[in-house]
């Protein structure tokens, strides 16, 4: 094996023999209910990988006992008549097992997919002994675990999301997303391969002290990192490594809208900051709203209106930004009491908006402070990202939480040096992802 690895898609096959994964199997099944204990599967399907290549799939229908519910159909397109012919699934486990062979098992949530194949599997021989909904013994399906949603949290902890949809968009998959079994296996395959090409860039140090955190914790992504550990102890390198300020500034993303969200990355918040300016006389007088502006905004042929053609106008809405403009103005506060249905958010946001582009200094800034985490969020990822369309000139927001809502890197500090003390067993998993984000 060569010491150095250039950054591709696919990797060269000594690496994945290394980790253990020169063959893998993707796996996603559908069900009639949330619950494997009242629930059945009415698909099943594997895509299996050979040195990070698309290689065989396994797909098969399955007719439940009972009639497949009209939630399920909407979400999955597969109805009663689908299944009507179908084999049971004591018929299809056999070729299923066969299929999977000793391969490591991908899914996306392992937590929701191998407990269900694995307790109907038991249905079958009418063999539950031992079994524990908690921490499942796997008799069926004895073959290592890894779940793309945890590897996801753990190297784009910066995303919004991790569901498989999402993780398909921002690798820019160009396959199937119909939520049928056969396409999401296929893409937690190809998730997966996209996920080891990060994985082999961790230092060795940090794969150690993630398996430090794994050590008590008993989960099956543990032997994922085992086999990691012992591919970097080898000296080999990846070219590149992981950037960590890469993961700092693609953070950014989500919690600011306007300029600064564009910036080329963290440093150059540092290179183009002018740390001498100041002010000019002009720009530190405070810069007054026209009034009527605001009106114009809100009114039947105003920019709200030509953005939302059944837009209706609201002379209380009109009344309250007209209102807090005059506020703004003459720097006085006021105190607003509305009833559901006046359009608040925008009629305080806008004026808010204007008042900090027509105010380049320090009064320029407005804060504005919610009483719950569901509006702040309803103000900034709905109400700001639709002014923002509309209004002219580009305005800058950030989402910033209360002291509580942040780390404590005093406590990180602490609990890293004794995992073991400090983190039950739930916890190990959940904090790996900020091991990258710090």
């Amino acid at each position: 094996m060569s010491n150095e690895v250039e950054e591709t898609n696919i990797l060269p096959p000594d690496v994945y023999a290394a980790l253990n994964l020169d063959e893998f199997v993707a796996v996603d099944i559908e069900t009639t209910g949330l619950q494997y204990t009242n629930s059945e599967v009415i698909e099943v399907a594997a895509a299996k990988f050979r040195n990070g290549e698309l290689a065989e799939t396994f797909e098969r229908l399955i007719k439940p006992a009972t009639a497949i519910p009209e939630y399920i159909t909407k979400l999955t397109g597969i109805a009663d008549s689908d299944v009507a012919d179908a084999p049971a699934f004591r018929d299809v486990l056999p070729d299923f097992r066969e299929f999977l062979g000793t391969a490591p098992i991908i899914a996306h949530h392992v937590p929701f997919d191998l407990p269900f194949l694995e307790y109907h599997a038991r249905l079958v021989d009418r063999n539950l002994k031992g079994w524990q909904n908690r921490k499942p013994v796997y008799h069926y399906f004895p073959n290592p675990k890894y779940d793309t949603a945890v590897l996801a949290r753990m190297y784009l902890h910066y995303l919004p999301s991790f569901s498989l949809s999402n993780l398909v968009d921002y690798f820019q998959f160009s396959g199937d997303v119909s939520h049928r079994a056969l396409p999401d296996a296929k893409n937690a395959g190809l998730v997966f391969r996209e996920l080891v090409n990060f994985a082999i860039q961790t230092k060795f140090a940090d794969v150690q002290k993630i398996l430090q955190i794994l050590e008590a914790a008993d989960d099956p992504i543990s032997d994922f990192f085992q086999h990691l550990a012992k591919f970097l102890s080898t000296g080999t390198t990846v070219v590149g490594g992981i950037d960590r300020r890469q993961f700092d500034f693609k953070a950014n993303h989500y919690n600011i809208i306007g300029e600064r969200s564009k910036l080329k990355g963290p440093a150059d918040l540092l290179e183009e900051q002018d740390w001498d300016y100041e002010p000019p006389e002009w720009e530190q007088a405070a810069g007054l709203l026209d009034e009527s502006d605001i009106a114009d905004f809100f009114a039947e042929s105003g920019e709200l209106s030509q953005k939302f053609g059944t837009y209706e106008t609201r002379d209380q809405q009109v009344a309250m930004a007209t209102a807090i403009a005059r506020a703004f103005n003459s720097q006085q506060f006021l105190t607003v009491e509305a009833g559901t249905g006046t359009g608040k958010s925008l009629a305080y946001l806008v004026p808010a908006i204007q008042w900090a582009l027509k105010n380049n200094a320090e009064n320029g800034r407005v804060v504005i402070s919610t009483n719950t985490k569901n509006l702040q969020e309803q103000l900034f990822f709905k109400d700001l990202p639709v002014l923002s369309g509309i209004l002219k000139d580009e305005f800058k927001a950030v989402l910033l939480k209360g002291r509580g809502n942040y780390l404590c890197l005093d406590k990180w500090t602490t609990v890293m040096r004794d995992p073991d003390a400090r983190l039950t067993e739930d916890e190990r998993t959940k904090v790996l992802p900020l091991l990258f984000w710090m």
